[in-house]
Parts: structure tokens; sequence; C-alpha cells
């Protein structure tokens, strides 16, 4: 995966997907599928004037794959529970990486599944939030 930063050359929805496909084969053993490619996740990756410093897609891939291995049993547990919609921000202190998400569950699938999906991000340290913060 190349390191681009955002003020470089700005992603596309098609660099989103490769990453999303990888992680998605990861969270898959969970029960969840992951949706990055919205359309103002991708404008507020590019924005430079909302990301002080550039944010890497390599950044935005450990950040999933560190939430998955620290988190992975706590959230195929609110998979398990149905618990329909939870609003979350993904953080990684280190790299001051802020990624507000969404889990939605449902109760009419008769399988336990679920999607994770990126509202945006925002590359900032002490981010407040009232939601759950899941951190890195």
């Amino acid at each position: 995966m190349t390191e681009r930063p955002l003020t470089a050359k700005k992603l596309s929805k098609n660099d989103l997907i490769n990453i999303e496909i990888f992680l998605d084969r990861l969270y898959s053993h969970i029960g969840i599928d992951l949706d990055l490619h919205r359309r103002h996740f991708i404008e507020r990756l590019n924005d430079t004037i909302h990301t002080n410093n550039p944010i890497y897609l390599r950044e935005v891939k450990q950040l999933f794959e560190k939430i998955y291995k620290k988190y992975k049993h706590k959230l195929h547990a609110i998979v398990k529970n149905k618990s329909e919609k939870i609003e979350m921000v993904l953080q990684d202190l280190n790299k001051d990486i802020n990624i507000p998400v969404v889990l939605l569950t449902s109760p009419h699938f008769e399988v336990e599944e679920a999607d994770i999906i990126a509202k945006t991000v925002k590359k900032a340290p002490n981010f407040t939030t009232s939601n759950v913060k899941l951190t890195v």
C-alpha cells in the first residue's frame, strides 16, 4: 500500500474499497462488514483544511487492525446481542486519529451480522465525544 499523504494526491473511492476488502476479511470472523467508502468519509480524508497533519492510508488501515485485535470480543458481543445502533469513536491515541462510526445490527437478521459505517475522520489530540470510545 502506498504512503500517500492526502495533501499529495486525493484518495478515490477505489483506494478505500481496497482497504475495506482487506479489513472485511478480518472483521468477517466476528460478523461485521465495514463501510469506509461513503462520500462524506472520503471528503473528510481529502479535506486538508480539517486535517492539520496528513493522514496516511496505512494509518487508517492500522487503526482498524488494532481495534479488531483489542476489541474483537466486545464487538462480537454487541453483534450477538443485536443492539441495533451504537455510535462510537475509534481512536488511535499515538497518532491522534479519530474515526466516528455507527455500528448497525438488526434484530431481523437470521445470522449474527452488523455493519460498521465510518462517518468522518479527524486528526486531533484530546478529541471529545459523548459516544463510546474504543481506544488503542
